[in-house]
């Protein structure tokens, strides 16, 4: 996500104000960077928070913008229009060679593909080659691919408890991994290549020689080199992460830690208990911390010790409304601060929702229209970092990369909680909204919708955010920006009666992402004198 530091314009261009309007009391909200919050009442949602979010995140100064779109890195649908991609990864050599490597299922044709990089800073070169070669293997999308780096190598494992990882060199084909115990994740920790998932024994990891400078560590295994992760309790290994000087082990409802320097001092120990996961793709290490999903769903995040915070109680109603059964499907990746994880809504069978934390505000948006089986971070041709994503109809796509979403339609809102206004008590007049948006160009526009007292529909007000470009001393009052800046200011007439007001932002198109600064509501006690 692109933040913008955005800044509230403050010098406006304004007319004396009537007697009335001096007796208006004007509602700034101009930061709403609380976040998705439809877990509480209806009246408990704080000013900046939302009820409902879409496809909307929160710049650094305290704005809304409606997220930007996507584009296909790949420019045929590879290796048919219906196959599912179940793993993706950037990967740049030790020589400084870059790559963009995936394993895709369909049907009968699973396979491992590369895409290469031009010289230089160039970007990926947008076709799929395939590094199968005479590797065999059955997948569905629901077999979600790992990956880890070892010795200048990339260790992929196809998401099957019943085979061993793969190995790929950066030239030529993959091939399997010599000697290595069957496994579903894989992970590279202080020079041991680490493996859990075995259908065989599924509470056990196991752990190759040290590596030094000599590749054949990688193949170099012994059946007793393997720690077993509490074989009584019922449960399974279920993710493995190297971070924080130790190696990490989730279980569906407990955490364990690693410790130690090599396998011949390992000391295992259980951290956590009555919080783990199902799914080793949604954790990701993030500002020194680990987030994932929880066996129902939930988010949380843990600092390596004793705790362990469940955030998303705050969006308890979108967990409600999850697929819960396809917790274990859930895949996550890191991105601009910002924790991204896929995952199904209810009565879907497929990947339709990706919910947003980010770190920064400590809040929640959802994004839609982003349908990734497989999330992984890349470096594009720019050397900028971007989110790659996989779905089911054999293309993997770029974001943010353009206005639209491979040229569909970005549908994106953003609906307040009811606001009470609490420095006017008794039942209000709403008489003015004013709302603040930046300039985007001819034809893109934001729909302002109000209602009041906790009616499901109000009042639109279609907002052009063109703009007029007027300088000091020709501007219309709430009409025109001010100066050269690319504030607009447009302004709606409510005049409507009640207790509690919320304000709905509304947008779909394919017309550059619109920035709104903040919203004013102006009102008054009714029945006050000169108050009409």
């Amino acid at each position: 996500m692109k933040k913008l530091l955005v800044s509230v314009l403050l010098l406006l261009t304004m007319a004396v104000p009537s007697d009335a309007q001096l007796q208006w009391i004007p509602s700034d909200f101009f930061n709403n960077t609380g976040g998705l919050a439809d877990g509480l009442e209806a009246t408990a949602t704080k000013d900046n928070e939302a009820s409902d979010i879409q496809n909307v995140e929160f710049s650094l100064g305290g704005a809304l913008t409606r997220r930007d779109g996507f584009d296909n890195i790949n420019t045929s649908a590879s290796p048919s229009a219906t196959a599912d991609t179940t793993g993706l990864i950037f990967w740049k050599t030790s020589a400084g060679t870059r790559f963009l490597v995936r394993v895709a299922n369909d049907g009968g044709t699973d396979v491992i593909q590369r895409m290469d990089y031009g010289a230089g800073t160039a970007g990926p070169d947008g076709t799929w080659d395939a590094i199968t070669g005479a590797l065999s293997f059955a997948i569905d999308a629901d077999d979600h691919a790992d990956f880890t780096l070892a010795m200048d190598r990339l260790i992929i494992e196809d998401g099957l408890t019943t085979t061993a990882p793969y190995v790929w060199t950066g030239t030529g084909n993959a091939t399997a991994l010599t000697n290595a115990p069957n496994a579903q994740f894989v992970e590279f920790h202080k020079n041991h290549l680490v493996t859990g998932g075995n259908n065989t024994n599924p509470s056990q990891i196991a752990v190759s020689e040290l590596c030094t400078t000599d590749v054949v560590c990688l193949t170099t295994w012994t059946a007793t080199d393997v720690i077993n992760i509490e074989t009584n309790d019922g449960q399974i290994v279920r993710g493995l992460r190297s971070g924080l000087d130790a190696l990490y082990v989730w279980k569906d409802s407990s955490i364990w830690r690693i410790s130690g320097d090599n396998r011949d001092n390992y000391v295992r120990e259980q951290m956590v208990k009555d919080i783990g996961t199902l799914s080793d793709q949604s954790i990701v290490v993030l500002n020194n911390r680990f987030i994932f999903t929880t066996a129902d769903c939930d988010i949380a995040v843990y600092d390596g010790g004793l705790n362990v915070e469940i955030i998303s109680t705050k969006i308890q109603g979108t967990i409600d409304g999850l697929n819960l059964d396809r917790c274990d499907e859930a895949v996550a990746t890191e991105f601009d601060g910002d924790y991204l994880v896929s995952i199904s809504n209810s009565g879907s069978s497929s990947h339709n929702l990706i919910l947003v934390y980010d770190t920064f505000h400590q809040a929640f948006t959802k994004f839609l229209g982003m349908n990734a089986n497989a999330l992984a971070t890349f470096e594009e041709g720019t050397l900028q970092r971007q989110v790659l994503f996989g779905d089911y109809d054999g293309f993997v796509h770029e974001y943010p990369e353009t206005d639209s979403d491979n040229g569909a339609a970005i549908v994106a809102f953003y609906q307040s909680g009811w606001l009470r206004f609490p420095q006017i008590p008794q039942e209000k007049t709403f008489r003015l909204a004013r709302v603040f948006t930046n300039q985007t160009g001819t034809g893109n526009t934001l729909t302002f919708e109000h209602r009041i007292d906790f009616l499901s529909a109000g009042t639109q007000t279609v907002l052009s955010l063109a703009g007029t470009g007027s300088l000091w001393d020709t501007a219309v009052y709430d009409t025109d920006r001010y100066a050269d800046l690319t504030t607009l200011i447009g302004r709606v007439e409510i005049d409507r009666q009640g207790d509690f007001l919320q304000w709905y932002l509304y947008s779909s198109g394919t017309q550059p992402a619109w920035v709104v600064r903040g919203v004013q509501i102006w009102n008054e006690p009714t029945g006050r004198i000169g108050g009409s």
